[in-house]
């Protein structure tokens, strides 16, 4: 299947402190990926580089064996069509439903599958008209992952995904994780445990 990501001498600091220092990586496609370490090892700095969210870095990525270039104006383009990335953090409106956020992602992503979201939704007893506002943060973590793995893309990047979950939802999503890979697809997993 090849390569779907390299790093080559990738680093990235804040003021004086690494936090990356001269990565070398080749991930293979259709793979799952776990990015294992505690608290400031650069983990989420490393997934934020990979999804364009931070251009401030020395270092070549090449995606599917097109390289990057951050100066390239299509790059972040190119980038966004590649990679589906749900953040570890809570990035939805409190006053936005379930239904805009589905009507959101079909508009500004052309790899959005809502038939899919909704389905997944529904299979997790989410209601579609009730606000970010009025969800735990379980159900949040929820929508974002599948709003995230409703895309149909190559590359999928999850920064924490099981957090607040339930062993139960847990497990349901080690299942849509299988199949998504079963697909073809790769899947970067950030976690703690």
């Amino acid at each position: 299947m090849g390569n779907i990501i390299s790093c080559s001498n990738l680093s990235k600091q804040y003021g004086s402190k690494k936090v990356i220092n001269n990565i070398n990586i080749s991930i293979d496609a259709g793979k799952i990926i776990g990015l294992l370490g505690p608290n400031g090892a650069g983990k989420t700095t490393l997934i934020k580089i990979l999804c364009g969210n931070n251009l401030i870095y020395d270092g070549t990525i090449i995606l599917e064996d097109s390289i990057n270039s951050k100066n390239d104006k299509n790059y972040l383009e190119i980038l966004r069509s590649k990679i589906a990335y749900c953040p570890d953090n809570n990035c939805y409106e409190d006053n936005k439903t379930v239904k805009d956020l589905i009507k959101y992602y079909s508009l500004f992503f052309e790899d959005f599958d809502a038939k899919l979201a909704e389905e997944l939704l529904k299979e997790q007893r989410i209601e579609f008209t009730n606000k970010i506002a009025e969800q735990s943060k379980g159900t949040i973590e929820k929508i974002k992952v599948i709003l995230t793995i409703s895309r149909r893309t190559r590359l999928y990047i999850l920064d924490e995904p099981t957090t607040g979950l339930h062993m139960d939802d847990v497990l349901k999503l080690i299942h849509i994780i299988d199949r998504i890979v079963d697909n073809g697809a790769t899947v970067i997993i950030i976690e703690h445990n």
